[in-house]
């Protein structure tokens, strides 16, 4: 899979991460649409084509670090989805297995948008990993969980 090379490419990866970090799509959306404009505006931003994604990223993490913690009371419901799932999560776990295991970035790209050590990406996606595949063992098996594909085997990888 290439990675994407236009803005428009990259929308759909900018809003799951935002509203996995957020829990809620409005606040999503406009933290996406910051992130353009601010990206756009950006001199030292390299955003040439095979780091798009990862200079958006950086530029939408910081936004969401600005923005503060976020209550997930409100916006959990009763699906039992991946999003739901995910959302349960911490947010410095989220993050990791967003960037990590869905948008399929290096260590060290992860580790750069979440201003961490490549270690910690590495240890926050294993216990990532290991927080959702419980929480999918918890599910009952009557439930229809919507994984993308191959979730849940990366889900289910020893440590």
């Amino acid at each position: 899979m290439q990675p994407p090379s236009t803005v428009s490419e990259c929308l759909p990866q900018l809003r799951l991460f935002a509203e996995a970090m957020c829990g809620d799509r409005e606040v999503g959306d406009r933290l996406v649409a910051k992130c353009l404009v601010e990206a756009r505006t950006r001199r030292s931003l390299s955003l040439q084509k095979e780091n798009l994604l990862f200079g958006l990223l950086t530029v939408l993490a910081e936004l969401i670090g600005r923005q503060g913690p976020v209550s997930h009371a409100s916006t959990m419901s009763a699906r039992s989805d991946t999003m739901s799932l995910i959302r349960q999560l911490p947010p410095y776990h989220r993050d990791v297995l967003i960037t990590v295991t869905v948008f399929g970035l290096r260590y060290w790209e992860a580790a750069a948008i979440c201003k961490c050590p490549i270690g910690t990406i590495k240890s926050r996606l294993n216990r990532a990993k290991a927080s959702l595949a419980a929480s999918l063992a918890e599910q009952p098996s009557s439930a229809v969980i919507k994984m993308p594909p191959g979730m849940r085997e990366l889900a289910a990888q020893p440590q």
